[in-house]
């Protein structure tokens, strides 16, 4: 009789904070089902975050291949759109023509949406452009490319801080559409790598990222996610 009584007390208290409360849809309801969306994390349920079937991959590469953008103009502006900010930067169109051409071609194709910094080293530099970064098995991040690839352009600029420079495999011909963004100067990399661009504002976005927590291989253990690449004219802004 006891117990009845303290339940009963316990219940009323329960009942008047919840007055107190603004009521929220409950998790689990079992007359009405499971609220998935109290349920699952939002990152989860993000069309960035969640991984993209081969078919997908391939249906994005074949926009991006048949894409044409319009010419590189020394008016142009490079607008990244990550998960923890916004950073602009300019190209170096008189050094690596092509670079910047093929770059704007699969920013502007929406080829770049959803891939993630999968690479990053504190004091060096952090990578992204890998369509197969959006497909779930990091085992093979770092291998992707847009089903192309463009000539190296060496030119005389300098890998310093916020550099936008094409990352290639042993090959100089073998850039296609992974790049990687300098956090600090590595003039090891001068003249052996295509720079062609820089970051000019919001520069401190990449110093963020290349502080996301990694395993033992540089890859990051929950990477930063680029929403979007789009290359626009100063007039659009």
């Amino acid at each position: 009789m006891n117990q009845i009584i303290f339940i009963i007390i316990l219940n009323l208290i329960f009942a008047n904070q919840n007055k107190e409360k603004k009521e929220l849809p409950p998790r689990f309801d079992f007359e009405k089902g499971i609220n998935i969306g109290s349920v699952i994390p939002k990152t989860m349920s993000d069309e960035f975050y969640r991984p993209i079937a081969d078919y997908e991959i391939e249906k994005i590469k074949q926009t991006a291949k048949n894409y044409i953008p319009k010419p590189v103009s020394d008016q142009d502006i490079i607008i990244f759109e990550t998960s923890i900010g916004t950073f602009k930067g300019i190209f170096y169109n008189d050094k690596a023509p092509n670079h910047c051409l093929n770059f704007k071609k699969l920013a502007n194709s929406g080829f770049y949406d959803g891939t993630k910094f999968h690479r990053v080293i504190p004091d060096f530099m952090i990578q992204s452009g890998d369509i197969l970064s959006r497909d779930g098995k990091k085992t093979n991040d770092g291998t992707g490319n847009p089903g192309w690839t463009i000539d190296a352009e060496f030119n005389d600029i300098k890998h310093t801080r916020g550099i936008l420079s094409m990352a290639r495999s042993s090959s100089p011909n073998s850039a296609g559409s992974q790049f990687f963004i300098c956090i600090s100067p590595q003039p090891h990399l001068d003249g052996k790598y295509t720079a062609f661009g820089k970051i000019t504002e919001k520069v401190g976005v990449i110093d963020h990222i290349v502080k996301t927590p990694t395993d033992d291989k540089n890859n990051p253990i929950v990477p930063v996610i680029i929403k979007k690449i789009r290359v626009i004219n100063k007039d659009e802004l």
